[in-house]
């Protein structure tokens, strides 16, 4: 895979890379995957570092997909980012983790 072909969006809260597709049918839209990472790849770690460890950014890809992959903004799980108990609302007031 070429990390160049990867594109950073970090212009929200929330950054994450793209991929777009290697190849495409004509006239047909490219169906979308997205890649949630494991535990250990939010930041600090380098996104890119972390969301090309494991997945589909990880080698090779050749496929026909876009891949959006987004990095919590802190190492853990939605979990321990939405709060105990509450498992749909953060800890931030009322903000609905997805």
């Amino acid at each position: 895979m070429s990390r160049s072909a990867l594109q950073l969006v970090d212009r929200h809260r929330l950054s994450y890379l793209v991929r777009p597709p290697i190849s495409t049918v004509a006239d047909e839209s490219p169906s979308l995957l997205c890649f949630l990472h494991g535990y250990d790849e939010g930041a600090p770690v380098d996104i890119v570092a972390a969301l090309s460890r494991h997945g589909p950014l990880r080698s090779l890809y050749n496929g026909s997909f876009v891949i959006v992959a987004p990095q919590l903004p802190v190492r853990g799980d939605m979990e321990s980012l939405c709060g105990h108990g509450a498992p749909n609302r953060s800890r931030r007031g009322g903000e609905i983790c997805l």
